[in-house]
């Protein structure tokens, strides 16, 4: 078996990946590992066995307890992307991400605490929702007319060039601090107060989906938008 097998069959495992995210933690003997878990000594045994085999994680002989490797804990790090993207299989299998920047890509779990919406009419009602709740500021990527703005707050919009032709649309009330045209958008975006984020991507077909939105609220999530903000708006062509 490669390396990346070994690797892959480790994770595929929920109790192998839970024994190794409770000794990412604490050091812990295999008892402890059995009660917290919930399952038998003789389950934990076989699953440190093969974790020690493979130099996940390592045991103490002076007091019997076992400690994540570095091996293992940087193994726990790579793999969290890929258990958000199997986590959310279905929809990962319909979207792309090839106008996404690598790097953002590469730290999608950046989403993993967000909550992901499906269903137009949930979607619309999220939105609204959100810019109910904005007091100040939105930041907004999008390619279409939606309902992206509300009176006396202040906003940025990063759209494609066709937008422009529905810039009379807006109504005089939202203070526009700023616009700028991207032509190729890599995904759908609105950030409300540095607060609250809401992500679309892109459909198979290259057209963002306003049937699916990832609601965002965590510090790790709304750090992971606001850098793709700010790369994308710093690309793109200012006309305001």
């Amino acid at each position: 078996m490669t390396v990346f097998g070994s690797l892959l069959s480790t994770f595929a495992n929920l109790n192998r990946k839970n024994i190794l995210e409770l000794l990412n933690v604490t050091s812990s003997t295999m008892t402890d590992l059995a009660k917290k878990l919930e399952i038998s000594n003789s389950e934990v045994s076989r699953h440190l066995s093969m974790l020690s085999e493979h130099g996940f994680v390592i045991k103490n002989a002076r007091d019997n307890k076992y400690s994540i490797s570095a091996f293992g804990r940087l193994s726990l790090t790579v793999v969290k992307p890929l258990d958000f993207i199997f986590s959310h299989k279905q929809f990962f299998e319909n979207h792309i991400f090839t106008t996404l920047e690598e790097d953002f890509v590469k730290t999608l779990d950046s989403l993993s605490d967000s909550e992901l919406i499906e269903g137009t009419g949930k979607v619309m009602m999220n939105i609204k929702q959100a810019f109910d709740e904005t007091k100040e500021r939105a930041l907004i990527i999008t390619d279409q007319m939606l309902p992206f703005g509300k009176e006396g707050i202040s906003c940025k919009y990063l759209v494609t060039p066709e937008m422009v032709k529905y810039s009379e649309n807006v109504p005089q009330t939202v203070k526009i601090e700023g616009a700028a045209f991207l032509n190729d958008l890599p995904l759908g975006l609105l950030i409300l107060d540095n607060k609250k984020a809401l992500v679309f991507f892109k459909n198979l077909n290259n057209e963002m989906d306003y049937n699916y939105c990832f609601i965002v609220e965590d510090e790790r999530g709304l750090r992971w938008v606001s850098k793709i903000w700010e790369f994308y708006w710093k690309k793109a062509k200012k006309v305001l």
